[in-house]
Formats: structure tokens, C-alpha cells, sequence
């Protein structure tokens, strides 16, 4: 939802992304090893997914459906859009979908820009004042199930890349490339971890169409707001 959405990854460094399985019927999939996914991944310009399988230390089970995938360095090497999915051998569990944006870091770009000779005073000034700022992140995922008739809905608050582990509530609100709305749930009991999940059913979605996401986290008596995206694949 980055669209579905994670935090920025950042160009040519590993990354850990958060993957939720469940079944068709919304049930979390327990004990999945990384033997029993296959994951794909577009980044950048590419014009295809790319396949990914992940070794023993880059997946993590977590608990209640919830994964942690780690990509190495030399998958996000592009700025730019990021997507990913992941789905499972076993018969009846969807595909998680989830999407981001690679990004360079704050002081690469000032170093590029200082050798290059690009801007250089401006942009130090901006990346030594970024720098002391807290930056939240309101981010969401969608998985949905292959006749498009239901999804689970992940959204989380990032503070400077961590996750925030007690929001308040998270409202999630996706449209179609019509301007309907499809989505638009609303959830005030995140999990241990700081995840806010909800389920949708029943849902209407179509194959092969783009989809904007509005994410809106409350936390400590302030809104964060960001948008998302995602496209239906099947």
C-alpha cells in the first residue's frame, strides 16, 4: 500500500519488510517456512516481477500470520517504486501484497551533491536540519484474496523508521481508478507489535486496475496522514 505500504527502503542496503499470511478465510497461517513461499519483487523501472527465494536468516516468523522477509542490499538498487508479493504453496492462503519506494539516504544525496557541485549549501543545511526532526510515517499493506471478494488490512506509524507500538487508531481508505471507494475501515486496538489488522468481506475488486490509499494514524492526540497505492494483480 507504501501502498499497500511499508517504510522507504533505501538504495543498494537489505531490508526487512513485513509480510502477513492468511488464508482465504482471514485464518493466520502458522509455521510457513521459507521453503513453502515464493516471493516476487519489482523495483524501480523494471517491467516484470522478479523472483526472490529467502535464505534460513532472511525470514522470520513472528507470530499470529505475521513474517519478516529480509531483502539483501542488491534488490533495492533502483529510486523509485518497490513492490513485492509473497504467497504460499499450500492450497486456499492468499497473496500478501505489499509496496514501498526506494529512496537514497539524506546524506548520500548531500555527498553526491557536494562532489558533483549540485546545490551543495542548500542541501546540507536541509539534510543537518532534517536530521533533528522526528519523522512519522503513516504506512498500510493490503492482501486480498485471488477472486478479489476479500483482504486483510495492515497499517502501522513509523517515528524516524521505528515502528510506534501504541497508536490510537488507524483509518484506512482505498479508491478505485473510478474514485469509488473500496475500502475504508477504521481500527483502534493495534497488536503488541504496533499493527492495526482488519478484514473486509465482502470486497469487490477488480483485476489489473491501480488503486490510491489514504492512510490516517492517530497517535498521542495528533493525525498522521500519508498516501498509498496498489495494483490488483489477479
Amino acid at each position: 500500500m507504501d501502498p499497500v505500504g511499508i517504510p522507504n527502503l533505501w538504495k543498494d542496503e537489505s531490508a526487512k519488510v513485513p509480510v502477513l499470511l492468511r488464508s482465504t478465510a482471514g485464518v493466520a497461517q502458522a509455521g510457513i517456512l521459507r521453503t513453502a513461499v515464493t516471493a516476487k519483487y519489482a523495483c524501480g523501472n523494471d517491467t516484470a516481477l522478479q523472483s526472490f527465494a529467502p535464505d534460513a536468516d532472511q525470514w522470520t516468523e513472528l507470530g499470529e500470520g505475521h513474517y519478516m522477509m529480509t531483502f539483501p542490499s542488491t534488490v533495492p538498487d533502483a529510486e523509485g517504486p518497490f513492490a513485492y508479493q509473497v504467497t504460499t504453496t499450500a492450497t486456499g492462503n492468499d497473496t500478501f501484497v505489499g509496496m514501498s519506494r526506494v529512496e537514497l539516504r539524506t546524506e548520500d544525496r548531500v555527498w553526491d551533491e557536494a562532489t558533483s557541485g549540485h546545490a551543495v549549501a542548500g542541501s546540507a543545511g536541509k539534510a543537518v536540519a532534517d536530521a533533528g526532526a522526528v519523522k512519522y510515517t503513516a504506512m498500510a499493506a493490503i492482501r486480498y484474496n485471488h477472486s478479489g471478494t476479500a483482504a486483510c488490512v495492515l497499517a502501522w506509524l513509523h517515528a524516524n523508521g521505528v515502528i510506534v507500538t501504541a497508536p490510537t487508531s488507524a483509518r484506512v481508505i482505498a479508491y478505485d481508478e473510478d474514485d469509488n471507494v473500496v475500502i475504508d475501515v477504521t481500527d483502534s486496538a493495534p497488536d503488541s507489535y504496533g499493527f492495526f489488522l482488519s478484514l473486509v468481506n465482502p470486497l469487490t475488486l477488480t483485476a489489473l486496475k491501480a488503486h490510491r490509499v489514504r492512510v490516517i494514524i492517530v497517535n498521542a492526540g495528533v493525525t498522521y496522514e500519508s498516501g498509498e497505492a496498489f495494483i490488483t494483480f489477479n
